[in-house]
């Protein structure tokens, strides 16, 4: 298969390998210098800089080494590994099979834009969120746990952020708390999902370090200290 040229063949070729999206870890992350391709302000006639090149060797060699996959067995319940990192949602839905987590299907998406500026926690609970709707479809109602490097409930329902907007606390309240079939918990073990390859060294392994979500978020979204005493060395009021 030779690399795509026009914006036309990039949406082919993205189509193509994301109908087996399920059997790629990381598709999202490896898929997007290739996804800005196709925005509307991108031109018809491309040609592939080598981290678009790089996406799509990439992605080809995945479809050829794709790993096998377990079949649902709804007579145990299924694990849910959640991971956020370059504002992409990544997760592995696993289960029991002779004595260690078997993977039955891999999941990614992009956060929106809004999700995409939260603070680090915050956008493990989007991606907490899109994770739940993706396995839906073969989850089914079935129980499930969610594990997670972050206390998503304890930021949903004791965080006092105004970075979501009541709409989207909501939304993630009904998805993450509201499923009577799904258990939250804190990942303590080697969460898989965060094992997907990436480019960015600096924040491959940021979820390891121990942390107390609400005094982070806190942290991270209240005004600077010098802002409150800062003094004005020259003020000028001018009215017109």
């Amino acid at each position: 298969m030779s690399p795509p040229k026009t914006r036309k063949e990039v949406r082919k070729f993205l189509g193509m390998v994301s109908y087996c999206r399920q059997w790629i870890p990381n598709f999202s992350t490896l898929a997007k210098p290739l996804r800005k391709l196709t925005q509307k302000d991108a031109q018809d006639e491309i040609v592939l800089k080598r981290d678009e090149m790089d996406a799509f060797i990439e992605l080809k060699e995945c479809m050829c080494r794709a790993p096998a996959l377990g079949m649902p067995d709804y007579t145990k319940p299924f694990t849910l590994f959640c991971h956020e990192r370059d504002a992409c949602s990544l997760s592995v839905l696993t289960q029991a099979h002779g004595g260690v987590n078997r993977p039955v299907a891999y999941f990614s998406a992009t956060l929106d834009s809004v999700a995409a500026a939260l603070p680090g926690c915050l956008r493990a609970v989007a991606a907490v969120g899109i994770s739940l709707n993706q396995s839906q479809g073969i989850v089914m109602g079935h129980p499930l746990t969610v594990l997670v490097p972050h206390s998503v409930e304890i930021l949903l329902t004791r965080s006092q952020t105004q970075h979501m907007t009541g709409a989207r606390l909501t939304r993630y309240e009904t998805i993450i708390l509201g499923s009577p079939n799904v258990q939250l918990k804190r990942c303590t073990a080697l969460n898989p999902a965060t094992l997907f390859p990436s480019e960015n060294v600096e924040i491959e392994n940021v979820d390891d370090i121990e942390h107390d979500c609400l005094q982070v978020t806190e942290f991270c979204t209240k005004p600077r200290p010098e802002d409150d005493i800062l003094a004005l060395s020259r003020c000028e009021c001018s009215r017109t």
